[in-house]
């Protein structure tokens, strides 16, 4: 109620505000009318008898080509004995009513003249009438104040009601990329209302929010670890059982295969977990990222060698970037593993690494199956699989791009995928280039 009585009275007051500035104006305008008004008539009325005079020694004719030639002749009209004027012009409606607004009208009686021919007419003047663009012109100072009274009056009130919003608005998006530290903050020396209640609205929601993400965080972490204390008692159990017939090892493997998977995932959840706990900071180390391309790709080329795949790369020269190393390193092991998974046999990964003042653009480019394009986003996103990729011998577990993701975006870089036009993902890296090394 209270905002809808500050609109209500913030517009009363503008209308009224502007309302009476137009009203001064308009006075103010009048009375320089009125004050030139005397020079306008005595005009008019020197004008009238210079047209009698040509009337009476040149004639009719010559009294219609000069007052057609005139540029006030709208301001006089001349009639002859049947009330036709000389121009053909009709007689303006608004010449009585404007009459009726001069308290010494008798001057504008028309003056009735006798032609050297005997014929009798009459000459007219119309009262002045006030025009609006030559006093605006005249009185410029005045329009152009009450312009801008009015202007800067609607400006701060506008200003004022769309102010709380604007920084709502931001700190909504700063929380839904992920912030959830962000907290609106009251304008000072404003008058509460329902946008300030609307703030407080949105920090217990925002508080609520990073409570229960912290509090999902935190209950993943524990599961984690309590599993992993009876994952390491089980592979040593399997270790300690004595080998049986044919059947039994196989059993036993598939078994000893399935415990380290779920303890590869347990230790993903766990990094993932870590990495979006920790502040977007930026690291003190300083990293050069093309030597640090290439040693994951050593580590890598193993594995693609048993896969039959490749790894290629088109590599710049030396960039320095501010960053922390096992984690970058992870992030970029994670791409480029994930690469090679959905990459099919005898295919390729394609690693480029340009850079220009400010960024260094890591791409890292496959020759798989590509993803639809309403699911790019989402593929960084804890857990998700594309439809095609959910056979975990290929498509994992869905958490190496969300790793990958936190730790890009707490270096201050940014991570996107793209498919290719030849078939298969591109996923671009951008980090910030450091300007000047640590002495």
């Amino acid at each position: 109620m209270r905002f809808f009585l500050k609109l209500f009275f913030s517009f009363w007051f503008a209308l009224m505000l502007i309302g009476g500035l137009i009203a001064w104006t308009a006075n103010q305008l009048r009375n320089t009318f009125e004050r030139e008004l005397p020079a306008i008539v005595n005009r008019q009325l020197d004008v009238r008898l210079d047209l009698k005079r040509i009337l009476l020694q040149e004639g009719e004719d010559r009294l219609r080509e000069v007052l057609s030639a005139r540029e006030d002749r709208e301001e006089f009209m001349i009639t002859d004995d049947s009330g036709r004027d000389l121009l053909g012009r009709s007689f303006p409606q608004a010449h009585e009513v404007m009459m009726k607004k001069f308290r010494d009208r008798h001057v504008f009686d028309p003056l009735d003249v006798t032609g050297g021919d005997g014929r009798q007419y009459r000459l007219w003047i119309h009262p002045p009438r006030p025009s609006l663009l030559k006093i605006m012109t005249g009185d410029f100072w005045l329009v152009l104040l009450m312009v801008l009274s009015s202007g800067l009056t609607v400006f701060f009130l506008a200003l004022h009601f769309t102010k709380p919003i604007q920084h709502l608005r931001k700190t909504t998006l700063r929380l839904a990329a992920g912030d959830l530290g962000a907290r609106y903050a009251s304008i000072p020396r404003r008058i509460p209302d329902e946008l300030s209640a609307l703030g407080r609205d949105f920090n217990f929601m925002a508080e609520r929010l990073e409570h229960l993400f912290n509090a999902h965080k935190q209950l993943i972490r524990d599961i984690s670890h309590e599993l992993r204390s009876p994952l390491a008692r089980m592979r040593v159990a399997l270790e300690l059982i004595p080998s049986g017939d044919e059947r039994s090892r196989d059993n036993l493997d598939q078994i000893g295969l399935e415990v380290e998977r779920l303890d590869t995932l347990i230790g993903q959840i766990l990094t993932l977990s870590r990495y979006e706990s920790l502040p977007p900071a930026p690291p003190a180390d300083w990293i050069d990222i093309i030597g640090l391309i290439e040693a994951v790709v050593v580590d890598v080329r193993y594995e693609a060698v048993g896969m039959a795949r490749r790894v290629e790369m088109d590599l710049c020269e030396e960039v320095i970037v501010r960053a922390d190393g096992p984690r970058l390193r992870s992030a970029l092991e994670n791409v480029i593993r994930n690469a090679l998974h959905h990459t099919p046999p005898q295919g390729g990964v394609l690693i480029t690494v340009v850079k220009d003042q400010k960024w260094t653009i890591i791409t890292v480019q496959d020759e798989g199956v590509g993803v639809p394009e309403g699911q790019l986003e989402m593929i960084f996103l804890p857990f998700f699989r594309v439809d095609e990729g959910r056979d975990r011998g290929q498509g994992g577990f869905g958490l190496g791009l969300a790793i990958a993701y936190q730790v890009i975006r707490q270096h201050g870089g940014v991570i996107a995928a793209t498919n290719r036009l030849e078939g298969g993902l591109m996923v671009n890296i951008s980090l910030p280039i450091a300007e000047t090394l640590k002495e």
